[in-house]
């Protein structure tokens, strides 16, 4: 049976494949990007100011979301507010 966790920033999660996992951010300051193959997006909608992501489990591995700040002042560190999701996925 699936199951689905809501993903915290900078926080590491374990799926099994086939769990669901939903993210919340706000699209005006942030986008979203990734690295990895164990998830696939299945949706995004808005929700207010934020945007909710649903990706699913679809094989083991390990992928890492990132939540990257758009318009960022030219003095400031974007490795300083910038969202990272760990997750591994297990069969």
């Amino acid at each position: 049976m699936s199951r689905s966790v809501r993903l915290e920033p900078e926080r590491h999660f374990t799926l099994r494949v086939g769990d669901l996992a939903t993210l919340s951010i706000s699209e005006k300051q942030y986008s979203m990007g990734f690295a990895g193959d164990s998830l696939t997006l299945l949706k995004k909608r808005q929700r207010g100011d934020s945007t909710v992501f649903v990706y699913r489990a679809i094989q083991p591995g390990n992928t890492t979301l990132i939540a990257s700040p758009q318009n960022l002042p030219g003095d400031h560190c974007i490795s300083c507010v910038t969202e990272h999701y760990f997750i591994s996925v297990v069969p």
